[in-house]
């Protein structure tokens, strides 16, 4: 039985004897898990979209504001706010997406994903770890490629190279 086909039942015959009320058991400890898995489907459906709805709007209305003059400080401020909440909104996205793969569903791997695209954002995103990791990044040449696959995981690949070689390289 896969993980997302829990719906599968052993065949009970005879009920009363040891190998069907191990059946009956197991088939017990199946409804369970399922019911289990359903629910947490349910909690994080919920919770992506309790985290997705008021990061839209940080987003949108840091948008709004970016679009009007503002003195050099407080346009910083809020080109930062925008940044960050673009960063958190990429990290919910990812990790439901992570969950949902954990659980057994099948995940859509058919966008096009630009890995050029890929590598300097999460070069840019790692700057400040690299430096408190005491760390140099720098991106060399790159080489412009398209593949097929999930971008939010492509991205988590990539981030995570990124911090084991801050953490774990020679200087």
């Amino acid at each position: 039985m896969a993980p997302r086909d829990l719906g599968r039942r052993l065949a009970v015959t005879e009920p009363e004897d040891e190998v069907g009320r191990l059946a009956g058991q197991f088939n017990a400890l199946m409804d369970r898990l399922e019911q289990s898995q359903s629910q947490s489907r349910a909690f994080l459906r919920r919770a992506a979209h309790q985290l997705r709805t008021p990061l839209t709007l940080v987003l949108g209305e840091s948008e709004l504001g970016l679009g009007q003059p503002r003195p050099g400080d407080a346009q910083a401020a809020l080109e930062r706010i925008h940044r960050a909440a673009g960063r958190m909104q990429r990290r919910v996205n990812e990790l439901f997406l992570l969950a949902q793969a954990e659980a057994g569903e099948t995940i859509t791997l058919d966008a096009t994903v630009d890995l050029e695209g890929a590598a300097v954002e999460a070069a840019d995103m790692m700057r400040g770890r690299a430096q408190a990791l005491g760390r140099g990044l720098k991106l060399g040449r790159v080489e412009p490629i398209e593949v097929r696959g999930s971008e939010p995981l492509l991205q988590e690949a990539v981030l995570e190279l990124l911090e084991n070689a801050c953490r774990h390289s020679a200087d």
